[in-house]
C-alpha cells in the first residue's frame, strides 16, 4: 500500500481510516484501536 501512504502523506487524511481498518482486519479484530492509531500516526509521521 505504498500508493496510499504517499497519498496520505500528500495530504489526504481520510485514509487514516483506511490503515486502521487494514491493520483491525489483519488483526481479525483483537487489536486495541486507540494502540494502533498511536502506532499509524508514529509509523506515518
Amino acid at each position: 500500500n505504498a500508493d496510499k501512504v504517499e497519498q496520505y502523506r500528500g495530504g489526504k487524511e481520510a485514509l487514516f481510516g483506511f490503515f486502521v481498518g487494514q491493520t483491525m482486519k489483519a488483526m481479525q479484530g483483537k487489536a486495541n484501536p486507540q494502540l494502533i492509531n498511536a502506532a499509524i500516526k508514529a509509523k506515518l509521521g
